[in-house]
């Protein structure tokens, strides 16, 4: 296996573990301990792929509203509010954790990291936008 796959696939461990940490406890609560030792991360593999606790909170964000964003955009929603709302519900009510982590990061982000979450909410945000209008 070449090593940028390993690597790849090591940081989406992380991530999925961290996605449901803060999934379940939202940022504030949430322990860089707790993510390694519930999911048998050695906490320097954590360290060597993610800075600390705010990296990888916004890596967490970051695919959150990705995967929202991309969701919304495959279902051909066009101008359909009614059926955007009811997708995104579905999404939400399918993926709970990321639901968390979205919401938390979109009303009330980490005082410390909101100017980089809104940077992180931009494609999401023009799709609302284009829904809405």
């Amino acid at each position: 296996m070449k090593q940028e796959l390993k690597t790849e696939m090591t940081r989406e461990r992380i991530l999925q573990a961290a996605i449901q940490e803060f999934g379940t406890n939202g940022y504030a609560a949430s322990k860089l301990n707790a993510i390694c030792g519930n999911h048998g991360i050695p906490k320097g593999l954590l360290y060597h792929n993610f800075s600390g606790k705010d990296a990888l909170y916004l890596a967490c964000a970051a695919h959150c509203f990705s995967d929202v964003t991309e969701y919304l955009k495959s279902n051909d929603i066009q101008d359909d509010l009614e059926k955007y709302m009811r997708i995104r519900f579905q999404y939400f009510r399918e993926h709970p954790h990321r639901a968390r982590i979205f919401f938390e990061a979109t009303l009330q982000p980490p005082a410390a990291l909101a100017a980089q979450i809104r940077e992180l909410r931009k494609e999401f945000d023009a799709l609302n936008r284009g829904i809405y209008q």
